[in-house]
């Protein structure tokens, strides 16, 4: 084997001159992948908690989702 042998870092040119190296992506990558986690476990909870509030209250909720309905009903009319 040649002494000299060096690995070559790989890199991709970043649009500004720059380079992005394998750990830089690395290094993105699992970050948008913790952040994905943690919209999961966000929206998970708060689907949770509405269905909570509308087991707990579901008079109210239904009259809630009707006037809410109720009134974009009565906008998109107008708009016409």
């Amino acid at each position: 084997m040649n002494k000299n042998h060096q690995v070559k870092e790989e890199r991709l040119p970043n649009g500004d001159g720059s380079f992005l190296t394998e750990e830089t992506l690395k290094g993105f990558s699992d970050s948008v992948s913790d952040l994905s986690g943690r919209i999961k476990f966000a929206s998970t909870e708060a689907a949770e908690k509405s269905i909570g509030f509308v087991k707990k209250y579901p008079i109210h909720s239904t009259l809630g989702a009707a006037l809410i309905g109720f009134f974009i009903g009565s906008l998109s009319q107008k708009s016409k």
